[in-house]
């Protein structure tokens, strides 16, 4: 998953299978989450926000980040939009007559993951919003 050689073709498979997440059939729709879960297995939350601004890195590493954020082209084009419509088709699954303990499992874990990804992307707003929490202004 993490390999450069095959991005293209992953890519591919990634937007078919989220293209399966509101799928009528169930095991289709498992199938699709569980891919989901294999990617983010691959990835920290941290890996999928880091930009290439790092000084800390040698030549050597720099060009190794490099190609890695290649493998992730999936998540990282357009990716506040990608990961709004993840969290959407995740959550839409939640409310499917389609759900059954498996798939509710593996939904919670892909967005688990999903807002701990949003989170680092847009941290202003995740503390903005607990503050107006915490004071009672809604």
């Amino acid at each position: 998953i993490r390999g450069v050689e095959h991005r293209n073709d992953l890519n591919t498979v990634w937007e078919s299978a989220q293209q399966h997440l509101l799928h009528p059939h169930a095991w289709v729709r498992l199938a699709a989450a569980q891919l989901f879960g294999c990617l983010f297995a691959a990835w920290t939350p941290d890996e999928l926000v880091t930009t290439e601004t790092d000084h800390d890195r040698t030549p050597k590493k720099k060009k190794r980040k490099v190609e890695e954020e290649k493998a992730v082209e999936y998540l990282r084009d357009n990716s506040m939009q990608k990961l709004r419509d993840l969290s959407a088709d995740f959550c839409t699954q939640l409310q499917s007559p389609y759900l059954d303990h498996e798939l509710a499992r593996q939904v919670v874990k892909n967005l688990v993951f999903l807002a701990k990804v949003i989170r680092r992307v847009a941290p202003d707003t995740a503390q903005s919003g607990d503050v107006t929490a915490e004071s009672g202004d809604v």
